[in-house]
Parts: C-alpha cells; sequence; structure tokens
C-alpha cells in the first residue's frame, strides 16, 4: 500500500512539470506559427538576434504567465530588435518605406473594421501590444508578421533591400 501511495505522490508532484513544460512549447509553437515571416527573416539576415530572441522566448514560455501575457511579452522582445536597428530607416530607400506605410494603413484599417474606433485609437497610439493586451492578437496575426516582415528588411545595407523586399508584398 505504502508503494502505491509513492508512486501516486510521484506521479502527482511531476503533472506540474510536464504541464508547464507543455504551455513553454505550446507558447513557442504558437508564436513561431503568427511570426513564421518575421523568424524567417530574422533568421536569414540578423542570425545573432534571432538566436537571442529565441533565447528570450524559451526564458518567457518558462514564466508562469497566461498565454496572452507571453505573446504580450514576445511581441515586446521582437520589439526591442526593431528599436535596436531603427536609426537606420533614415537610410531606407523610400520606395521600400512605402511598402511599409502601406502596410501600416491596411493593419490599422483591419484594426478599425474589427475592434472600432476606439481600440485603433489605442492600437494606434501604443501599438501591437495593446492588442495582445486586449486579447485579440490572433486576430490579426498575419498583420503583425507581414509589418514585421516588412519593417526588418529595411534596416539592411541598400543593396540588401532592394533584393529581399523584391520578394515582399504587403499583406492586404
Amino acid at each position: 500500500m505504502r508503494s502505491i501511495f509513492t508512486a501516486l505522490f510521484l506521479l502527482l508532484a511531476a503533472f506540474p512539470v510536464v504541464a508547464q513544460e507543455r504551455l513553454i512549447s505550446e507558447f513557442e509553437t504558437r508564436f513561431a506559427e503568427r511570426n513564421a515571416r518575421t523568424l524567417a527573416l530574422l533568421e536569414a539576415e540578423f542570425p545573432e538576434d534571432h538566436a537571442a530572441l529565441l533565447q528570450r522566448l524559451k526564458v518567457i514560455g518558462a514564466t508562469r504567465q497566461s498565454l496572452a501575457e507571453k505573446f504580450s511579452a514576445g511581441f515586446d522582445a521582437v520589439g526591442v530588435l526593431r528599436r535596436k536597428y531603427a536609426e537606420r530607416l533614415r537610410f531606407a530607400p523610400g520606395e521600400a518605406l512605402s511598402g511599409l506605410l502601406v502596410q501600416t494603413a491596411l493593419f490599422h484599417d483591419a484594426v478599425h473594421a474589427g475592434e472600432g474606433a476606439i481600440a485603433c485609437g489605442v492600437f494606434a497610439k501604443n501599438g501591437t501590444g495593446a492588442l495582445y493586451l486586449r486579447g485579440v492578437s490572433a486576430r490579426y496575426a498575419t498583420h503583425i508578421d507581414a509589418q514585421s516582415t516588412m519593417f526588418l528588411p529595411l534596416l539592411l545595407r541598400p543593396s540588401r533591400i532592394r533584393r529581399t523586399m523584391g520578394r515582399l508584398r504587403p499583406t492586404t
């Protein structure tokens, strides 16, 4: 009887660890699905930043936050990379910046149509994190990924910008 209780105790004690590991991989899997183009571009053009981001996502996934909070933190981690290189935008060619502006306008139109004027205003002021905090980011995953995918190539050298941007188009 004692061995049954011992086995049951060990099984129940291990359950939270198994459940937490499942949540970590669920978060990482969903984040990768929702941001596939962004992650692929980071891996190809900014491999050190890609590796650091994946490590950061593992840390985020290991927290006891809700899945929505993990996504918000994951997006913040991508935002850190965007801000790291933002100064380079002034060297991007006009046609590439135009594509980014079109993508941004499409994204705002989608949020306005889906969430209304007030939510769109909050989104315009506070960025994509506002969508995560409202719990509606999944509806806009394609736009989030597309906007990052249009932004990141602008940080490359001009010759590489033209080559990379030639493969990318705004997502409607």
